[in-house]
């Protein structure tokens, strides 16, 4: 009786490890997954917010929305979002700038020249600044260290950089080349309109306002002056940046 009641013991206590065994390979099956259908949802749900950001414009629209994604996705979505975010405000404020520009047209007293030229100058910081921060973002390498920041796993550095890099190699270096030959031509320009109001500043006693137009009383002055003038609108012709 002893020996059965020994046998029954152990069948009980084999019987209950093949069921701890068994509950645990389910749990972990179920874990796995779980986490596999996650994994397909959440690169799903990234997809599916890239094609929506897709169809924005860089330049007037805003790129840091709402996350959707959770978990290591959602640190891939953030800094795809607010890259393209800041990129996007960049062009925003040379187009501002710019636009600055066309509002300060025309002559001026001699007494606001001064300010006139300083206002220039300031522009022309704030878009050479900005052409600057797009010239370095669109770098492959710059893309790369936003991700790498966050510290995640290989999986989801590759995931970030096919979306934000993919074949898109050679056009970001040709973008970069592109954008640093405009950015020249307008420093240039800039320059040359500067120089017009040193100019100007240098021979006050040449000219006068009258009826908005300045009128010179020396003919030297007069032809030097509208030398500068037709480099001026020559150096303005060959400013391409036509994407701003």
């Amino acid at each position: 009786m002893e020996k059965k009641e020994g046998k029954s013991q152990n069948k009980k206590a084999i019987g209950a490890i093949v069921a701890v065994v068994v509950i645990a390979v389910i749990a972990v099956i179920g874990f796995v997954g779980f986490n596999a259908y996650k994994d397909f949802s959440q690169k799903a749900l990234l997809k599916e917010e890239l094609t929506t950001l897709s169809k924005k414009t860089l330049g007037k629209d805003d790129f840091n929305t709402e996350i959707k994604t959770s978990g290591d996705y959602s640190k891939v979505e953030k800094t795809i979002k607010e890259y393209l975010n800041r990129y996007s405000d960049a062009i925003k404020a040379i187009t501002e700038e710019s636009a600055k520009i066309a509002n300060i047209q025309g002559a001026v007293e001699k007494d606001k020249l001064e300010g006139r030229k300083s206002e220039v100058q300031g522009i022309k910081t704030n878009i050479e600044n900005n052409v600057n921060t797009l010239i370095e973002m669109s770098s492959e390498e710059a893309i790369k260290k936003e991700i790498e920041k966050e510290g995640l796993s290989a999986k989801y550095v590759d995931i970030y950089n096919e979306v934000m890099i993919g074949s898109l190699s050679n056009k970001l270096e040709k973008e970069k080349e592109s954008m640093s030959k405009a950015k020249d031509q307008v420093m240039e320009l800039f320059d040359k309109l500067i120089e017009t109001y040193d100019y100007l500043l240098q021979h006050t006693e040449s000219w006068n306002l009258e009826n908005n137009q300045l009128v010179f009383t020396n003919n030297t002055h007069l032809r030097e002056y509208n030398k500068l003038v037709q480099e001026l609108q020559t150096k303005a012709r060959l400013v391409s940046l036509t994407r701003y």
